[in-house]
């Protein structure tokens, strides 16, 4: 499963996977995480640019895939 973090989803999941978890807030996607079969997450706007929240989530999650959309 896939998890989208995004301050600002107004298209998802539009141009997104339908079977997705949004979020919008770093602390609802490691509550997610913490819960939830997730694989991937897409960290979006704002979020993709966060250096220190890409390598927070490598380094708590190694087994996630984590991608940026700029």
């Amino acid at each position: 499963m896939e998890m989208i973090v995004c301050p600002s989803c107004s298209r998802w999941p539009v141009g997104g996977k339908r079977d997705a978890i949004v979020v919008w807030t770093p602390l609802d996607a490691i509550a997610q995480l913490e819960t939830q079969p997730i694989g991937a997450v897409v960290l979006s706007g704002s979020f993709a640019r966060d250096r220190e929240l890409v390598e927070f989530l490598a380094e708590s999650y190694p087994q996630l895939r984590i991608e940026q959309e700029l």
